[in-house]
């Protein structure tokens, strides 16, 4: 059976600055934590009870997850939000962020870091040299990054982000390299300038209707795309189709 890609825009689709709250309906929201938002104003989370269901479902049917964002926020900030919001790992092992040799990483690359700031003007491999001995030593403490993480990823689909793109489609094309079809990549954003030239090149679309005109609040995205995995989800337990009259 043939895998989906859910690739999901990110600000006004699943989160929204406070700065953009103006273009926003009142779908439902919830405040982050300063210290969880990728942006230096307040910033909130949309439909997460129901997205993260969403998400849940996507894992559990063995499809994937991609993003692609206008917006500066990080592959990694993007990894850790998964993961605090949604309870969803979607990451490898470098990037997670309970990868048990995190504390050894960060010991190893402050070693480094700091090995330099004292040989501003060497170019050459630090470790030829022997008073980089104290600091290379620190690097023996960091596990190899191929034992077992904490949590086993190994199963995990790659997970493929993309950021500060004004044009979306070459990096849907990408996303889509190993897909049966475009037709198997369904494409979640808020703008029908990026959603229209993904619908003519033949992919599935959402549109992520949470502009201010909305009187339904967000309620016909999240429920057309509630279905559309519902739907997925009996077509991989090879349960019958759900038939909709009308």
């Amino acid at each position: 059976m043939p895998q989906k890609i859910f690739v999901f825009d990110l600000d006004q689709t699943l989160i929204c600055s406070e700065g953009a709250l103006k273009w926003l309906n009142s779908v439902n929201k919830e405040k982050l934590d300063v210290r969880d938002a990728p942006y230096f104003d307040r910033c909130y989370i949309l439909h997460k009870d129901r997205m993260a269901a969403i998400m849940q479902a996507i894992i559990n049917n063995g499809d994937r997850i991609a993003c692609i964002t206008s917006g500066e926020a990080s592959k990694f900030w993007f990894v850790k939000f998964f993961k605090k919001q949604y309870n969803i790992i979607l990451t490898d092992r470098l990037l997670d962020p309970d990868y048990q040799g995190e504390n050894g990483l960060k010991k190893k690359l402050s070693a480094t870091l700091h090995w330099i700031s004292e040989h501003p003007t060497y170019y050459g491999d630090p470790r030829k040299l022997p008073n980089f001995e104290h600091y290379y030593s620190l690097h023996d403490t960091l596990p190899t990054l191929n034992q077992r993480p904490l949590i086993d990823t190994k199963e995990l689909p790659k997970f493929e982000y993309y950021n500060k793109l004004n044009d979306k489609l070459p990096a849907l094309k990408r996303i889509s390299r190993n897909a049966s079809s475009y037709g198997n990549v369904i494409f979640i954003d808020n703008s029908y300038e990026h959603l229209t030239p993904a619908k003519n090149a033949g992919f599935t679309t959402i549109y992520a209707y949470n502009n201010v005109d909305d009187t339904t609040h967000g309620e016909i995205y999240i429920k057309q795309l509630e279905m559309l995995v519902a739907e997925r989800t009996r077509e991989v337990q090879g349960e019958p189709r759900l038939m909709v009259n009308g």
